[in-house]
């Protein structure tokens, strides 16, 4: 069967689309499709279709579509929200994360972290990214990607109605402080209910959360979780997170 390429685009009256910008320099220039050619468009909000470009003219591609499908938006996002990593380390894992099932993925400036790890630029860098894995596993909603100036920040702008939980290093049996082996099962993210609401599960550094992070967690009240037995770093730790909390919101575990 021919993969049917998809593009993020804007959805108009009628059954008809059209492409711009990037996407269209993707379609012509890279993939270099024609007139005719089938394609799949979306645009990112749960609505998506199906059919033929009918012309690449004035700097857009216009597609129509015989139906048009709309899919909810689900009731229960995953929300992972990371410290602010190293340039680059983001880049090399967060299509993983939209392809397990992130719904929301925010960055925070950690406690003693370098400032300039969240700017403007990453930030416009990341969206194309997350585009592009939307495009990749047919998914029909964009992930958000936000950013915020500490961990404070992010938590109020939780709603009210989210499961709040971190990924505490210290169940691990190698990191400093209670660690065991029963420590670690108990308090093990797999214990959790089925992923039924909104949920946000919180990642720190490899160096872990200061005193003050884990006292707003504790105000907030946040759950502390454990990821296994093993101390990850922090982008396998949030691909773990995310997969065991997409697989709870379909029940499969």
């Amino acid at each position: 069967m021919k993969h049917t390429y998809r593009f993020i685009a804007e959805s108009l009256e009628d059954n008809r689309w059209t492409i711009a910008g990037d996407e269209l320099h993707h379609l012509k220039k890279v993939l270099r499709l024609k007139t005719g050619d089938e394609v799949e468009v979306c645009n990112g909000k749960g609505r998506w279709g199906r059919g033929p470009i009918v012309s690449t003219e004035a700097g857009l591609a216009v597609v129509t579509t015989p139906e048009t499908f709309s899919e909810p938006a689900s009731t229960a996002p995953i929300h992972i929200a990371m410290a602010a990593l190293k340039h680059g380390t983001v880049d090399e894992f967060l299509a993983a994360l939209v392809e397990v099932g992130a719904d929301q993925i925010s960055f925070f400036h950690q406690d003693g972290g370098e400032k300039s790890r969240l700017n403007p630029k990453s930030h416009e860098r990341w969206l194309h990214i997350v585009a592009a894995a939307v495009k990749q596993t047919k998914r029909t909603w964009l992930p958000t990607v936000g950013m915020f100036p500490d961990l404070a920040a992010l938590v109020a702008s939780l709603g009210q109605q989210t499961r709040r939980y971190f990924a505490d290093e210290l169940f691990a049996e190698g990191g400093t402080g209670r660690g065991s082996h029963e420590d670690s099962a108990r308090s093990s993210i797999l214990n959790l209910p089925e992923q039924v609401a909104p949920a946000v599960l919180v990642i720190g550094s490899e160096k872990g959360f200061t005193e003050r992070e884990r006292a707003v967690f504790k105000a907030a009240d946040f759950t502390a979780v454990g990821l296994g037995a093993n101390v990850l770093r922090a982008p396998t730790a949030a691909l773990v997170g995310v997969g065991v909390l997409a697989l709870k919101r379909q029940k499969i575990y």
